[in-house]
């Protein structure tokens, strides 16, 4: 194993690993990225130690923090120029219709039970048309199901027929426009 330590439990206090090319220099321009574990200012107060994890990348002689996983594991995704975005690929060829090429799950517990989920899926077998399918775990059941699909062409269908109620008595929609 490898082991990276410093003698100081200090605000502040860092260690890095550079991926650079070119000579020892750590000037930008030579920095390919860069991950930083750090203990936040003031971290160390009430004597819990904390930290976090940043990675940077250079888009151009200029080193760029990306995305960092704070002390409590929530993850930032950070760009300046447009929205940041995730991007789940399957990286291959999917050629049958509904089939799934990225999933979101939404868990709990120890043994990372799923709540919910959000996939993208295929439709059709020309590799460019998608769908969005949102399931749900009934609190009654143990089973993931289906309870919303929008479809490639912009229909949203429920997950089963005549299953779900739009609303209910205690969260009514407003207005519902139909054509």
């Amino acid at each position: 194993f490898m082991s990276l330590r410093s003698d100081q439990q200090a605000d502040g206090n860092s260690q890095i690993i550079d991926f650079a090319v070119g000579t020892g220099n750590r000037a930008s321009g030579n920095l390919v990225s860069t991950i930083t574990a750090a203990i936040p200012n003031g971290a160390t107060a009430g004597g819990t130690l904390k930290g976090y994890l940043a990675f940077s990348t250079n888009s151009g002689d200029n080193l760029t923090e990306r995305m960092r996983i704070n002390e409590d594991g929530h993850i930032f995704i950070k760009h300046s120029t447009t929205n940041a975005k995730i991007v789940l690929s399957r990286n291959v060829s999917v050629t049958t219709d509904d089939t799934s090429v990225g999933v979101l799950d939404f868990a709990n517990n120890t043994a990372h039970t799923v709540n919910s989920r959000i996939m993208g899926k295929t439709s059709g077998t020309g590799n460019v048309g998608g769908q969005i399918v949102v399931e749900t775990r009934d609190e009654s059941n143990s089973v993931l199901a289906e309870r919303l699909r929008i479809k490639s062409n912009g229909d949203v269908l429920p997950g089963a027929d005549n299953t779900q109620d739009l609303g209910s008595s205690a969260k009514r929609w407003a207005n519902v426009y139909t054509g």
